[in-house]
Parts: C-alpha cells; sequence; structure tokens
C-alpha cells in the first residue's frame, strides 16, 4: 500500500496492514528486515536466505564477464548500501598473475579481457576472492544462459569454490528474459544437496 491506489484496493483486501510505508521501512531497517519490491525478488530472496551458509563479516567479492555491468553493479551495490570486500595483497596478487594486462586487480572484478584462457582465469580469480578474508558472500555475476559455450566453464568453476567454502556463494544473470532454465536447475541441484526438503521446494519455484 505504498500508493494511493494500493492503498486503496488493500483496504476491501487486508486493510488492517495498510498503514505509512515510511515507518514500515523504519521498522524493517532497524531489525534487518529484507523487503522485495516484486514476486521475482520474493523468489530469489527466499532461497538465498534459506542457504544453510551464512554470510561472513565483510563485503561482497565478484567476478563479472563485462566492465559495463561491474560499472552498473557499483551502482546499485552504492543505492542499496551493500560494502564490497577489501581484498588483502595476496587476493591482488592472485588477480594480477591470472588478468591479462589492462584489466585491474581490484574487487568487483572484470576477468573477461580478451577471452583468452578464461577456463583458468575466471576459477583463480573467483577462488582467491572469494577466500578473502573481508568476504562475506561471493557472487560470480555473468552473461550465461543454457546452450552457451560459457555456461558448462563458469557454474563447474563456481560450484567448486562453493564446495570448498563455508560462506555463501550466489552466480547469477543480468538478462530475466533469456533461455536458463536448464543452466538454474543445474545450478539449483547444488542448494538442493545441502538444503532441506523444504528449502529445495522454495529455491526451486
Amino acid at each position: 500500500g505504498r500508493s494511493e491506489a494500493s492503498a486503496g484496493f488493500a483496504l476491501s483486501h487486508s486493510g488492517a496492514i495498510v498503514g505509512s510505508d515510511d515507518a514500515f521501512e523504519a521498522l524493517c531497517d532497524r531489525y534487518g528486515v529484507v523487503r522485495v519490491s516484486s514476486l521475482d525478488d520474493l523468489v530469489a530472496t527466499s532461497a538465498l536466505l534459506s542457504l544453510p551458509k551464512r554470510a561472513a563479516v565483510g563485503g561482497v567479492a565478484s567476478i563479472l564477464d563485462s566492465g559495463g555491468e561491474r560499472s552498473l553493479l557499483a551502482d546499485l551495490a552504492d543505492d542499496l548500501h551493500v560494502p564490497f570486500a577489501k581484498i588483502n595483497q595476496a587476493t591482488t596478487k592472485v588477480l594480477a598473475d591470472n588478468l591479462v594486462f589492462g584489466l585491474d586487480p581490484v574487487n568487483p572484478c572484470d576477468a573477461w579481457g580478451t577471452v583468452a584462457d578464461f577456463e583458468t582465469t575466471f576459477p583463480n580469480c573467483f577462488d582467491a576472492l572469494v577466500k578473502d578474508p573481508d568476504t562475506a558472500i561471493g557472487l560470480w555475476l555473468a552473461d550465461i544462459r543454457s546452450g552457451n559455450f560459457l555456461a558448462d566453464t563458469f557454474i563447474d568453476a563456481c560450484r567448486a569454490t562453493a564446495n570448498s567454502t563455508d560462506k555463501p556463494v550466489i552466480m547469477a544473470t543480468w538478462v530475466a528474459r533469456q533461455r536458463y532454465s536448464e543452466t538454474a536447475e543445474d545450478l539449483m541441484d547444488v542448494v538442493a544437496e545441502e538444503a532441506t526438503e523444504d528449502m529445495f521446494r522454495i529455491a526451486s519455484v
């Protein structure tokens, strides 16, 4: 019921919950309640929070296959007040040793470059980022879709890192309206192996 029209509709349905959205937002902020703005967000957030692994202290460590999308991620993180992990010198060196000339060894990390040796560059960099002491959660963000030549390599590498850490590791794609249901199901199998039956039902909606 944030808008006048929505509040009017809610009065005839569940009017008891209509009130000041500003006050509700403040209450959620105070107690760490995660608000969502769509049903897709609700499903994705429920799946994330149902993972048996919990975020550590620190920030997000992310690897991407696009410099432009890295800027979009930085803007989104700033809007939501989400910090990035402050990686140490050892992690920075691993990135520098693996990235092609011209790519900065920083977090979030654009590891695309010339596509040369992406089969080793991405896994090595992501593994180092996730295992950095200041990383709370790992995010692999890429333009993958079912049947794409990158998908299998990226999934296998992301799974390997996820299996070697007690931190949550998430893989996501930018474009929602792509054919990637098979890829998503493959990734969710990892969650299903670690989660309870109830968690699996939430994650596979």
